[in-house]
């Protein structure tokens, strides 16, 4: 009498599981480079997005204090230093330092707005202790140019462009030529105020962004047109 075939017990060979592993590998890595994409590309709209929204509210604020204005307006040229005057309300900078948030300094003032009440005066340190200043930058956020220029009559040029991100992440390839390539040295913070100033293509450039405006504006209101 012949005995029973046993059945063959059911499994996976060494080969299938090293193809399952393989494929299940792989699945693993497009996730996971697909993860690394699209938070890369949140954090560069959400940087992008809030340096242009604070470059234009910082426009919008200059442009009205130079269109609607009866107070003597001081340009970047005739204050000389970095600060000018548009109305009742004085800008005061530090072209190319980054600031660091908390209260401004004479070396790292970040944006300053600050009420004057006649004339433009140079800043002093009771200028930076004032509560009714307003600071425009966020950490990390620096000016790298501004300026307020009269282009002849009542007609004038404002140009502002705002960075957000360490130096090393910052290059000029006008005001500093070689900085954009790969490698090159972190420029210092003297080096970095000029309106050319842009992101490197590197690894970390998410957590960089840059914004450049201009405007040209026609003071309407001057002294002789306060009478009501």
């Amino acid at each position: 009498m012949m005995k029973p075939t046993p059945k063959r017990q059911q499994g996976f060979t060494i080969v299938e599981l090293m193809i399952a592993t393989l494929v299940f590998s792989m699945v693993l890595l497009v996730i996971t480079f697909g993860v690394i994409y699209f938070t890369k590309s949140y954090y560069t709209g959400l940087n992008r997005s809030a340096v242009q929204n604070l470059a234009r509210f910082t426009m919008k604020t200059v442009t009205e204090s130079v269109q609607f204005t009866g107070s003597a307006i001081a340009t970047s040229t005739d204050t000389g230093g970095n600060y000018f005057c548009a109305g009742n309300k004085e800008y005061i900078f530090n072209l190319g330092v980054q600031y660091g948030g908390g209260t401004p300094t004479a070396a790292n003032p970040g944006l300053l707005q600050e009420p004057v009440a006649s004339g433009c005066p140079a800043p002093t340190a009771s200028t930076y202790a004032d509560t009714n200043a307003q600071q425009l930058l966020g950490s990390k956020l620096r000016v790298v140019y501004f300026s307020l220029t009269n282009l002849g009559g009542q007609l004038y040029l404002i140009q502002l462009t705002l960075a957000y991100g360490d130096n090393d992440q910052l290059c000029a390839p006008v005001g500093a030529p070689g900085s954009c390539a790969a490698g090159a040295a972190a420029l210092a913070d003297n080096q970095l105020d000029t309106s050319d100033v842009v992101c490197k293509s590197q690894a970390g450039s998410e957590y960089c962004a840059v914004s450049s405006l201009s405007a040209t504006v026609e003071r309407r209101l001057q002294s002789g047109q306060l009478s009501g």
